[in-house]
């Protein structure tokens, strides 16, 4: 039956619509490498969308009560979408397992989740567990402003090197909210309008140019498997 979007919610990655009814419904979802939503005129599920060959790389529509819909379109098929309750969604093992979130966690949170770490660090921000919501260009950028090298082992870091880092990811994040996201490629608003961040980019993707700050090249690596851009000479 139909339900009303009550409530938006995130937890790092994880948009959640929070839906009326009794139990209430959640319906998540996990954009990855290339999903979005898109927010259009419906169609009734014939072979074309306003005169338009369908797009076969939407995979869920949820239809609205205006005659719209909200549409996941996700090229790669990396992402993932959820529905149930509140208390199904939290067995799952993905989001139940989610750290606190970037934007919201504090600097005695952050440091606690740290601490016993063996790993170096770019793996251990990446990791969800720990922290929720930080992505790769966070990292990069992150790990730049801070002048810390992405593989730093956890254990080495002091109060000041924590908190320096803290700052700096947090800096960045407001940053890049401000700036509207990032399209690197083909991700864009459900209205259609792009992000700005990569106008703004420090060192993510600028391989072979210049370091902003000391004028060394910035050098691609892998770190955990990741691709990953820094100044070794800024990072330590």
């Amino acid at each position: 039956r139909s339900r009303k979007i009550i409530n938006l919610r995130r937890i790092g990655k994880v948009l959640l619509f929070v839906l009326s009814g009794t139990p209430a419904k959640i319906l998540g979802w996990h954009f990855r490498m290339s999903g979005r939503l898109l927010v259009r005129r419906s169609f009734n599920g014939g072979g074309s969308e306003g005169g338009e060959i369908r797009d076969k790389s939407i995979h869920v529509r949820v239809l609205l009560s205006d005659e719209r819909e909200i549409a996941f379109r996700d090229p790669r098929k990396f992402g993932v979408v959820w529905y149930g309750t509140q208390e199904e969604l939290s067995k799952d093992p993905y989001i139940g397992t989610l750290g606190p979130d970037m934007f919201l966690v504090k600097f005695t949170e952050f440091k606690k989740r740290l601490q016993n770490k063996s790993g170096m660090i770019k793996p251990v921000l990446l990791n969800q567990k720990v922290v929720a919501g930080i992505g790769n260009i966070i990292v990069d950028e992150s790990l730049w402003r801070s002048r810390v090298h992405p593989m730093t082992r956890v254990y080495n870091f002091d109060d000041r090197q924590i908190i320096r880092l803290f700052r700096s990811i947090k800096f960045v994040v407001n940053r890049i909210l401000k700036a509207g996201g990032s399209t690197m490629r083909d991700w864009s608003h459900p209205d259609g309008e792009t992000g700005g961040y990569e106008k703004l980019r420090w060192v993510y993707g600028r391989e072979s140019e210049k370091c902003p700050r000391c004028k060394n090249i910035i050098r691609r690596i892998v770190v955990g498997g990741r691709g990953t851009s820094v100044c070794e000479r800024c990072q330590k």
